[in-house]
């Protein structure tokens, strides 16, 4: 993950990570957030709305961790006003 994120880093010069809540229970972690220019550098891109999960172990190491992934949807089509932040 650490190497993804580092090379994205280099690559977009418009990337922005909006973190909305995290959570801690025990050993778990999940945060909520939205990615910006995650894949591209479109100045009107919506982002990328992700919740992380993160394991961690008792020296406090991540040990697993996985996400969810879905593209930030046009507010003028959208199904309902909640948004998703």
């Amino acid at each position: 993950m650490g190497e993804f994120f580092s090379s994205v880093v280099g690559a977009r010069q418009n990337l922005l990570v909006e973190v909305y809540r995290i959570i801690a229970s025990d050993d778990w972690v999940w945060a909520h957030a939205n990615f910006f220019n995650l894949y591209n550098d479109d100045p009107n891109d919506r982002g990328i709305a992700g919740v992380d999960i993160y394991r961690f172990n008792t020296d406090g190491k991540m040990v697993e961790h996985w996400d969810v992934l879905q593209e930030v949807p046009d507010p003028a089509k959208a199904a309902n006003t909640i948004g998703m932040f």
